[in-house]
C-alpha cells in the first residue's frame, strides 16, 4: 500500500506478529480417555462428538508452556497441537480459539456466530490434511 511503512518481510510495521514466534498458550488435545489433572494446566472446555471415540479439550498453559509435554505422555492422548480456529462450548459460553496465543469468549452461541474470525489478522486455520 502506498504510504504505509513495511518491515523487511513485507508486513506493515504496526502489525504484531509476535504470536507466530511465542510459545503457544492454548492447545487442542485430542484424547480417548479423561485427561489427568496436572497442576499448572487449565482445562478450559471439552468438546465431545457423537461420531468419534475421541474428545477435544482446550488446554491453557499460562505459567509454564512446557507442561503441555506431560499431556503428550498421558494414556489415551492422540494429538496435542497449538490452538487454531475452533469453537469450544462451556455451559452457555463459547470460547473461540483465534490462534495458539489468543482466545475470545462469548456469552452465547448467537454472539459467537456473529463474530467474523477472518476479520482478525491473527486467525490460524486448522492444519491441512496429512498424507
Amino acid at each position: 500500500m502506498a504510504g504505509e511503512i513495511e518491515t523487511w518481510d513485507g508486513t506493515p510495521e504496526h502489525e504484531d506478529l509476535a504470536w507466530l514466534t511465542e510459545p503457544p498458550l492454548y492447545w487442542i488435545v485430542t484424547h480417548s480417555e479423561p485427561l489427568p489433572p496436572i497442576p499448572g494446566l487449565a482445562y478450559l472446555a471439552t468438546n465431545s462428538y457423537a461420531d468419534s471415540a475421541c474428545d477435544e479439550t482446550l488446554v491453557a498453559t499460562p505459567d509454564e508452556p512446557g507442561l503441555i509435554d506431560l499431556l503428550r505422555l498421558a494414556p489415551g492422548v492422540r494429538a496435542v497441537v497449538p490452538g487454531y480456529l475452533r469453537y469450544f462450548f462451556q455451559d452457555d459460553a463459547v470460547i473461540a480459539v483465534v490462534n495458539g496465543t489468543a482466545i475470545t469468549w462469548f456469552d452465547s452461541v448467537d454472539e459467537a456466530l456473529r463474530w467474523d474470525p477472518f476479520a482478525e489478522p491473527d486467525t490460524t486455520l486448522p492444519p491441512g490434511p496429512t498424507s
